[in-house]
C-alpha cells in the first residue's frame, strides 16, 4: 500500500532482515524494514531534513553489509549526479559524488565491505566506482575494456556481488533491448547478450552458494526470470503485470546540448486522470497511415574511406555496430552513389568507364567498378554482414562523360545533358553496376535514374528534365533491367521539395507504370508536397533519400518527423562520416558547404566521434522497426518560412507509429524557444512531461 513514484530497491542481510527504498510521489526518499513484519516507511528526506539534497530522480539503490551494521543508500541527485548516504546506526546527511549519471546507480557490498557503485553515463557508458578506504576516480568500463555496442545501456545497470568471493555480475538493457551480462572474477569479461528482451532494467541477486538469479519485465509486461547454476536456465515467465491505468511508457531523450544523448530516463506512467489544461498529443492507433521502414544515410566515397581505411578492425566493428544494427541506431537504408559524388576521396570525380576527352565507350567494353574495390565493397559487406535486411539505394550524381553533351562529369549551365545516343548504353551501365555490385557481395534492392536531375553544379551532375528521364525510365531502363533478370525498385525524381512539379510530371507520364516510387530531397520546400502527390498517386511509395541538415530550413528530427507525417516510408540523411573539416570532398565544396556526418572520423588520432545528428536520427531508427504503421498523432507544427530561418512553425512536432511487434511508439520533439510541458493521451489514459527547447524524446509502450 505504499505508493512510490520509481522502481523500489531491497536488500536482505546475512541475519534475514529486509529494507527497501522507494521514491515517494514528490521524489522524496522512503526506506521500509522487514524484521518479523514490515514497518512504516520512514521519509528519510524529510525526517533527516536533507531538503533537495535528498530528492530523488531516479530509483535509488540501496545495498546493505552482511552483517546488517551498515547501508549504503545511492541515488540520482536533482543535479543529475550521484548522491550517497549512509547509514551506521543513524542516517547520516547525504554527500554528492559529482559523478554525472543517466540512470539510476546499482550498489553492491563485497564481503570485506568495499562498496561497488555502478551506472551509465552520458551516451551510454557503463561508469563504475569502488570505495576501499575512499572513492576511487570512476572507470568507464564500455572504453577502457573495448566493449563498444555491447557495453552501452539503455537502462539503469544492476549489480549483485557474491558474498563470498566477491565476484560482481552487472547486468543492463542495451541497445537491442536484450539483455546483457558482464562479470568480474579478477578481471572483466566481455559483455554477452542473453538474448533476452526487456522492457525495462532488470533486478538480479546472488545467493551464498554463488547461484545468480535474474528478473526482469518482458516487452509484454510479464516478469521473467533466469537463474545460473553452472548455466543460465530459463527465462521463465512468472505473472503478467497489470498494464490498467498503471501502465508504463519508456522514455529516451536527446537534448540540444548533448547533456542527454539517446539516454533512457524514468519511466512515463500513464493514468486514468483528468486530462490538465496543456497541449495533448492523442495517439489514435485505431488510424492507420504508411507502411514505413526505417532511417538511413549515404556511404559516400568519403565515408567508406574514413571507416575502412582510418580505424582499426575493432574500432570499425563497433562503430558499424553502433550504425546498422539493433545495438545502436538501426540505419535500415544506405545511399551509394553510383561513381564518384562530391563527396570523393581523392577530390576529382569518377564513374565507372572514364575516358580522355572526345573518346567513347557504347558497347562499355572498358567498364569496371575496380575503384570500389579498395574499401567500398568491404565496408558494405560489413554493413550487410552485420545487419542483412538494409535495403541499397544506388544512384549516378553522373554518367560517364562521353555520355553528355558537355564530354564533362559536371553539369555548368546546364550544357550537361544526355546524348541521344547515350541512352541505351546508360540503361545497359545500370545493369553492368548491378551485376558487379552483386558479384561482389552487395546486391542493390533500388535505383534512381538521376541524383538531383535540375542541378546545374561543377561537381558530377546531369541535366535530365521530366520528359527525357520518364523516357528512359519506359523505353531504355525498365526494359534493360527486365532483360537482365534485376527487379529493384525504380524511384523517379530524386529531387528537392521544392521541385514538387518535377515528381508531379513523371507520376502522371507514361513512365509510372515503371515506377515503384518517387524519391525525396528535404531542400528549398516544405514536406507537405509528399501529401499531394500521394493524392495524385496513393500507389507510389514515397522516401526521401538525401538530407543535409545544415543546408536546409530544418533540423534532423523535424526532418524525420515531417517527412514521415507526409508518406514517407524511409529518411535518409547525407553522409555518414566526414573528417573533422567536413571532407574530404571534390574542391572547392560548393555543394555541401559546412556538411558533417553522422559521424566524425579524425585521420590523426583515428577517433570517432557521434555528432548530434546521429543521436537525433537514432531517437527514430533506435526504436522504429522495418514494417511498422505510422498512426494518428495531432501536432502543432505548420509549414511556412519563419525569421528563425526555419520553416517550420514553433511548437511541438511529434510523429507516432505501430511496430510489428505490438508496440506503440511516439516521438516528439520541440523547436521552440522555451520548455513545453504536454500531455500525451491514448485510450482514455495520459501522462505529463516536459521537454526543453530542441529537445528530442521517444515514448514507446506495449498495449
Amino acid at each position: 500500500g505504499w505508493r512510490a513514484s520509481s522502481a523500489p530497491s531491497a536488500a536482505v542481510t546475512a541475519a534475514g532482515q529486509q529494507f527497501v527504498v522507494f521514491a515517494g510521489p514528490d521524489g522524496h526518499i522512503l526506506e521500509a524494514t522487514f524484521n518479523r513484519r514490515w514497518g512504516r516507511p520512514t521519509d528519510l528526506t524529510a525526517a533527516r531534513h536533507w531538503g533537495i539534497r535528498g530528492v530523488t530522480v531516479s530509483a535509488p539503490a540501496l545495498a546493505a553489509s552482511p552483517n546488517g551494521k551498515h547501508r549504503y543508500l545511492f541515488w540520482r541527485g536533482t543535479d543529475g549526479r550521484i548522491h550517497e548516504a549512509w547509514n551506521n546506526r543513524r542516517w547520516h546527511a547525504p554527500a554528492s559524488r559529482g559523478w554525472k549519471t543517466n540512470s539510476a546507480p546499482a550498489a553492491g557490498i563485497s564481503a570485506d565491505g568495499r562498496q561497488y557503485v555502478f551506472w551509465s553515463a552520458p551516451g551510454g557508458d557503463l561508469l563504475e566506482s569502488f570505495h576501499a578506504k575512499s572513492w576511487s576516480r570512476p572507470l568507464d568500463l564500455t572504453r577502457s575494456n573495448g566493449w563498444g555496442a555491447r557495453g552501452r545501456l539503455t537502462s539503469a545497470p544492476t549489480v549483485a556481488v557474491d558474498p563470498v568471493n566477491s565476484h560482481q555480475y552487472v547486468f543492463w538493457r542495451g541497445r537491442g533491448n536484450d539483455l546483457f551480462e558482464a562479470y568480474f572474477d579478477g578481471r572483466w569479461h566481455a559483455p554477452s547478450n542473453r538474448g533476452w528482451g526487456a522492457a525495462a532494467a532488470p533486478s538480479a541477486a546472488v545467493g551464498g552458494d554463488g547461484h545468480q538469479f535474474l528478473l526482469w519485465l518482458g516487452p509484454g509486461g510479464r516478469l521473467y526470470e533466469a537463474w545460473h547454476d553452472g548455466a543460465w536456465v530459463g527465462p521463465v515467465g512468472r505473472w503478467l503485470l497489470g498494464v490498467g491505468s498503471g501502465a508504463y511508457a519508456e522514455v529516451m531523450e536527446t537534448t540540444r546540448s548533448l547533456s542527454e544523448r539517446m539516454t533512457p530516463l524514468s519511466d512515463a506512467q500513464f493514468a486514468s486522470a483528468r486530462l490538465p489544461h496543456l497541449p495533448v498529443i492523442t495517439v489514435n492507433d485505431g488510424v492507420r497511415y504508411q507502411r514505413v521502414k526505417g532511417v538511413g544515410a549515404a556511404m559516400t566515397d568519403t565515408s567508406a574511406w574514413l571507416i575502412q581505411n582510418q580505424l582499426g578492425p575493432g574500432s570499425r566493428a563497433a562503430l558499424m555496430n553502433d550504425l546498422f544494427t539493433k545495438d545502436g541506431i538501426h540505419l535500415g537504408f544506405t545511399l551509394i552513389p553510383m561513381g564518384g559524388s562530391d563527396f570523393s576521396v581523392a577530390g576529382q570525380p569518377y564513374t565507372y568507364d572514364d575516358l580522355p576527352a572526345g573518346q567513347s565507350d557504347p558497347g562499355l567494353s572498358h567498364f569496371s567498378t575496380g575503384h570500389d574495390d579498395g574499401y567500398i565493397f568491404a565496408v558494405l559487406r560489413q554493413m550487410l554482414a552485420m545487419a542483412p535486411s538494409t535495403e541499397t539505394f544506388a544512384v549516378p550524381w553522373s554518367p560517364p562523360a562521353w555520355m553528355k553533351a558537355n564530354d564533362r562529369l559536371d553539369d555548368l549551365n546546364h550544357q550537361g545533358t544526355l546524348l541521344g545516343s547515350s541512352y541505351a548504353p546508360l540503361a545497359n551501365y545500370f545493369v553492368k553496376v548491378l551485376q558487379s555490385y552483386a558479384a561482389h557481395g552487395v546486391p542493390i534492392d533500388a535505383v534512381a535514374p538521376e541524383n538531383e536531375p535540375r542541378a546545374a553544379s561543377a561537381f558530377p551532375a546531369m541535366y535530365f528534365p521530366e520528359p527525357n528521364e520518364a523516357q528512359f525510365l519506359s523505353q531504355n531502363l525498365a526494359p534493360a533491367l527486365a532483360a537482365a533478370h534485376f527487379s529493384p525498385k525504380v524511384y523517379g525524381s530524386d529531387t528537392s521539395w521544392q521541385l514538387e512539379n518535377y515528381a508531379d510530371s513523371l507520376a502522371a507520364s507514361p513512365a509510372r507504370t515503371n515506377l515503384g516510387g518517387i524519391a525525396w530531397h528535404c531542400y528549398g520546400g516544405i514536406p507537405t508536397v509528399m501529401s499531394n502527390l500521394h493524392r495524385q498517386a496513393a500507389d507510389l511509395d514515397q522516401i526521401v533519400t538525401e538530407c543535409a541538415p545544415n543546408l536546409g530550413h530544418y533540423a534532423v528530427p523535424e526532418i524525420a518527423i515531417g517527412a514521415m507525417r507526409n508518406w514517407a516510408s524511409e529518411v535518409t540523411l547525407w553522409n555518414i562520416a566526414t573528417d573533422p573539416a567536413g571532407g574530404p570532398v571534390q574542391a572547392p565544396n560548393s555543394g555541401c558547404h559546412g556538411c558533417r556526418g553522422l559521424v566524425t572520423i579524425n585521420e590523426s588520432t583515428h577517433q570517432v566521434t557521434f555528432n548530434p545528428d546521429y543521436y537525433e536520427l537514432g531517437q527514430i531508427g533506435a526504436f522504429l522497426q522495418s514494417g511498422a504503421w505510422r498512426i494518428s498523432s495531432n501536432n502543432f507544427v505548420s509549414y511556412r518560412p519563419q525569421p528563425s530561418g526555419s520553416w517550420a512553425t514553433s511548437g511541438l512536432d511529434d510523429v507516432a507509429f505501430r511496430n510489428p511487434d505490438g508496440s506503440r511508439m511516439l516521438v516528439v520533439y520541440n523547436n521552440s524557444k522555451s520548455t513545453t510541458r504536454f500531455a500525451v493521451a491514448w485510450r482514455g489514459r495520459n501522462f505529463t512531461y516536459s521537454l526543453t527547447p530542441g529537445a528530442t524524446v521517444t515514448f514507446r509502450w506495449n498495449p
